[in-house]
């Protein structure tokens, strides 16, 4: 009895000794995305890539223990959609945090001469085709990226982490489809006075992004294709479609017959670097004269630009090369006129009708 009587201070002693106090977070780290960019450049990240890095984000640390710690902050940049990969590691040497709160952007870990530059810098993979990509365009591919940030003790332990995801949309190209052919093509011959104007891009508008502007201007004799759209316009308009009729309203001026027109449009993309500018081609199309306004070659050409331009939508565009329409037009079995026609070629076009199944025959 007395043996296991002794026993009992000697067990709780050791178990007061395994038996850790709960321990509180010592650095609290909150990371806040300040620039909404549709496409982010790696310089942003590189801190030894001259130029001046954008503010993306924010990492506010916060230290509770009342004591200066010495701490490191690392940072990771994944690609986890369409594909799961490392692209960026940054990390800083160990700075002091003082008791507090200090809030640290992301330019400053991309800024050498700072406490909290990074110091360890690496870049994805070099067998990776993305971080090949990456290297010849400058910019991250479209898809979902995750933002980790850590905050450690200078021996490795984590004290906090945070992160946030993004979508990068990274629009590279803008296609124009209807009316009109590439400036110095034969130019196609336009009927309607308020024809509508299609085009397509590689990535939908961003919310709170900017839009399409949509310039058409009159070509004179022997100008070129950028000293039409860069003279007086007889319409230029914004939208957040990839759809635009021409007005017939004070708006605009009116098409003349006869006359040929120069179409572009222009999306503003809001980069990590600031605001530019993604240029489409250059088209251009002829207004029908007043003795050919109801000419039959004049009706046909329009129609086969109708066509051509779904056509190349539906990636058909090399199955209908030179395509002329020939006798008449049947809709459901059925003859119809061109106005029918032109009309139902229109809402396709603009899918307002949805093609199931496209057959050429």
């Amino acid at each position: 009895m007395r043996r296991y009587s002794r026993s009992i201070p000697w067990a709780l002693g050791i178990a007061l000794v395994l038996t850790p106090p709960p321990v509180e977070a010592q650095v609290r780290l909150a990371l806040d995305w300040l620039y909404p960019a549709e496409s982010i450049y790696f310089s942003d990240f590189d801190p030894f890539s001259p130029g001046l890095q954008p503010d993306l984000f924010a990492m506010t640390l916060q230290n509770l223990t009342g004591n200066t710690q010495s701490v490191v902050l690392e940072l990771t940049v994944n690609m986890v959609r369409p594909q799961s990969v490392l692209l960026v590691r940054a990390a800083t040497n160990p700075f002091p945090l003082q008791t507090g709160v200090r809030r640290i952007s992301s330019k400053d870990l991309a800024t050498t001469g700072r406490d909290v530059s990074a110091a360890d810098f690496e870049f994805g993979s070099n067998s990776d085709v993305l971080t090949n990509q990456l290297r010849q365009t400058g910019l991250f591919p479209a898809g979902t990226y995750r933002f980790t940030v850590e905050v450690r003790t200078a021996q490795g332990i984590v004290l906090d982490r945070a992160e946030v995801s993004r979508e990068v949309i990274n629009p590279t190209r803008i296609e124009l489809l209807s009316p009109g052919r590439l400036f110095g093509d034969p130019a196609p011959i336009v009927t309607t006075p308020s024809p509508r104007f299609l085009w397509s891009g590689d990535a939908p508008l961003a919310a709170g992004g900017g839009d399409y502007r949509i310039r058409v201007a009159r070509v004179d004799a022997g100008v070129s294709a950028e000293e039409a759209m860069s003279g007086f316009a007889a319409w230029e308009s914004r939208v957040r479609a990839t759809t635009a009729v021409y007005p017939g309203s004070a708006q605009a001026l009116p098409l003349e017959q006869g006359r040929t027109y120069a179409w572009q449009i222009v999306r503003e993309v809001r980069t990590s670097g600031g605001v530019e500018q993604l240029e489409s081609p250059i088209f251009w199309f002829r207004m029908s004269s007043p003795s050919g306004a109801t000419d039959e070659s004049a009706a046909t050409s329009e129609l086969v630009d109708q066509i051509a331009a779904i056509a190349q939508a539906f990636g058909l565009g090399g199955e209908l090369q030179g395509f002329r329409p020939s006798g008449p037009a049947m809709v459901g079995g059925r003859p119809v006129t061109q106005a029918v026609l032109d009309e139902i070629l229109r809402r396709i076009a603009s899918g307002e009708i949805q093609v199931g199944t496209v057959t050429v025959r």
